[in-house]
């Protein structure tokens, strides 16, 4: 600290205890220093949080929760938490295998299953992760480099698009760490979709 900057302090510390000092009653002036405390925490409680817990929101989007912590250090449970959000931005899972041995690969079943939108190839590349590949839980990321691999155009926002393929009841999109097959999706997939090559060829 500059001899300037000491300075500054002291006289404003002095500024501080003549105001304090004014008030007669020592009960009044107590109160008036944990005021002065408790704003002096609410300014640094920015960068002095205690992260609490990580998660996702309704969004996709990875969420920190934290509240402010104390004189000491220690969480203040019961002053208001905060929460920071930030977007969730697909990445290619580079370990998956797409062309297992034992299976038809995910662009040999894309094509029997003919998928004509962006919520069709989500559940074609979920189907196939988990009933063909046999991989399971499936993720976002995963999904993600499915669609690369397959060369669809990649939505705006990937994790609506997922979302509004679990809308349409074909997929459980909870947690985009572990997206599920529902029901109604297995049999879309396998009553309806895997029957449309058969039906090009009659064609």
């Amino acid at each position: 600290m500059s001899e300037i900057d000491f300075q500054e302090l002291a006289s404003a510390l002095k500024v501080a205890a003549d105001t304090i000092n004014a008030f007669p009653h020592e009960s009044v002036q107590i109160k008036i220093v944990e005021a002065l405390i408790r704003a002096y925490e609410n300014d640094h409680t920015e960068d002095e949080s205690a992260i609490l817990e990580h998660g996702v929101d309704g969004d996709g989007n990875e969420t920190v929760t934290t509240v402010p912590k104390d004189i000491n250090g220690a969480p203040q449970l019961g002053r208001q938490t905060k929460k920071r959000s930030t977007k969730y931005v697909p990445a290619l899972d580079k370990d998956l295998n797409l062309h297992p041995d034992d299976a038809p690969s995910l662009k040999e079943f894309a094509q029997e299953c003919q998928p004509k939108t962006q919520n069709e190839y989500c559940l074609v590349s979920i189907y196939w992760f988990i009933e063909k590949a046999h991989i399971d839980p499936v993720t976002a990321d995963m999904v993600y480099t499915a669609f690369r691999n397959l060369n669809v155009s990649l939505p705006a926002d990937f994790i609506n698009m997922i979302a509004k393929t679990g809308s349409k009841g074909w997929i459980h999109s909870g947690e985009r760490t572990n997206l599920k097959l529902s029901t109604n999706g297995i049999n879309f997939v396998e009553r309806e979709m895997t029957k449309r090559s058969a039906e090009v060829v009659d064609e």
